[in-house]
């Protein structure tokens, strides 16, 4: 991956600074006193980078790392992940659905709706536009207007997702908890992704959602044990279709789907998985 991944505490504070000074190739920097860990860090060019940590810390510098200063990301929230495509335009992402955009090289961090209260662990931008995300319970998300807007993508797993690379537009992957390794296949929607871990399924299945009572999002898994189409839709208790969740062929899988449920109110509400061959439904609660 172009992002490097640290776990960076205070490393003088346990002795360590002196350990890297007597290193080969690499020298000791302490961007700032209060020392908040780092989970990941990224340099767009040899000169401007960006670190980004615990209780919404974002460092960056202009010089290479020889100083760091704090940008403002206006959360608390630990970030994990942070990459550019360019100077100006970069994402980061972090806990309780945390997405996080700026198009000015990080003088301001605007917060994006990611439609989920899952952590978020790995970022991707392909473009100025074009973005994916990964996190709990086999979350993936992406952009491809600037983050405007977040679209679920299933993943076929409840694992957490933990990284994402892409070769180019048509060829990436996925790896995270369990041994899980995920391969982007490309097409025009961009929402196929093979679990290469799993055996194909042997039968239909339709999973309760998680978590269930929800707000504002849950998450719907359900398996097909082979190709045709699949159409998974939202009811309201009179029987009113409130949204369509899938609707068009799949390949034989395991899929994971999220509901933002957005501005739907509290209410019971029954959803549907419907096959050339099955038909199966369950109810779920959303609580404002």
């Amino acid at each position: 991956m172009r992002t490097l991944r640290l776990f960076l505490p205070i490393l003088a504070l346990c002795g360590f600074q002196d350990a890297l000074a007597q290193g080969t190739g690499w020298t000791w920097q302490n961007p700032l006193p209060q020392g908040n860990t780092l989970h990941a860090v990224h340099f767009a060019d040899a000169a401007s980078g960006w670190a980004v940590g615990d209780a919404g810390t974002i460092l960056h510098t202009a010089d290479g790392g020889q100083t760091w200063t704090v940008q403002d990301s206006n959360t608390a929230r630990t970030l994990a992940d942070v990459h550019f495509t360019d100077g100006q335009a970069g994402w980061i992402v972090g806990d309780r659905g945390t997405i996080l955009h700026t198009g000015d090289g990080g003088a301001t961090w605007r917060a994006q709706a990611s439609g989920t209260s899952f952590r978020f662990y790995d970022v991707e931008p392909l473009d100025a536009l074009t973005a994916w995300v990964v996190g709990g319970e086999g979350t993936i998300l992406r952009t491809t207007d600037g983050g405007v807007t977040w679209t679920s993508q299933p993943s076929g797993t409840p694992n957490a997702l933990l990284g994402i690379d892409f070769l180019d537009a048509e060829t990436g992957w996925i790896s995270g908890a369990g041994g899980t390794i995920l391969r982007f296949t490309g097409n025009a929607t961009g929402t196929a992704a093979e679990d290469e871990t799993d055996a194909p399924p042997e039968a239909f299945a339709l999973a309760q959602n998680y978590p269930n009572p929800f707000n504002p999002s849950t998450t719907i898994r359900f398996t097909v044990p082979e190709a045709g189409r699949v159409r998974l839709q939202v009811f309201d208790v009179l029987g009113r279709l409130v949204v369509t969740l899938a609707d068009g062929p799949h390949a034989a899988g395991r899929y994971t789907v999220t509901w933002q449920a957005g501005a739907a109110p509290s209410g019971v509400y029954v959803y549907r998985l419907q096959t050339a061959t099955h038909t199966e439904e369950k109810t779920m609660i959303l609580l404002r």
